[in-house]
Order: structure tokens, then C-alpha cells, then sequence
């Protein structure tokens, strides 16, 4: 569960740090208006997608984790010795 949640953090700001290098790089402030609209409305998209996957990934992982429990077994899928 712990990768689920570092990918789900590395893509969010990966995905942040490369939409600020392409705001700067672009010049997209000093264009303003409807173009500065429009780039926050797609980088907003794309962050919310982006968390909604590594939820969705952390979801999976802690369900896994949870059916790994109840099974009696560990990650390797043999039985624990508890």
C-alpha cells in the first residue's frame, strides 16, 4: 500500500512540476485571458484524474492487503506462521 501512495504522490507532482515548467516556458501568463482560463482548466483535469488513479491504486493495494489478512497469507502468498 505504501508504493501505491508514493506513485500516487510522484504522479501528482510530477504532473504539477511538468504543468509549471510549460506555464513558465510557454509564456502562458502574459497571454492571459481565455488561454490562461482554458490552462487551468486542463491542468485542474488532468491533477484530479491523476489523484483519482493512485486512489484508486491505494484502494487496490489496501484491499489486496485486506483479502491477504483474511486469507491467512503474507505478500509472497504463503500461509503465515503466526
Amino acid at each position: 500500500m505504501l508504493r501505491a501512495f508514493a506513485q500516487l504522490v510522484g504522479a501528482v507532482v510530477a504532473l504539477d512540476v511538468m504543468a509549471i515548467a510549460i506555464y513558465k516556458v510557454a509564456g502562458i501568463e502574459q497571454r492571459g485571458g481565455q488561454v490562461l482560463q482554458s490552462y487551468v482548466v486542463v491542468w485542474t483535469l488532468a491533477s484530479a484524474l491523476a489523484a483519482a488513479w493512485g486512489l484508486w491504486k491505494v484502494k487496490q493495494a489496501r484491499n489486496a492487503m485486506r483479502r491477504d489478512r483474511m486469507a491467512g497469507t503474507g505478500r509472497s502468498g504463503a500461509p503465515r506462521d503466526d
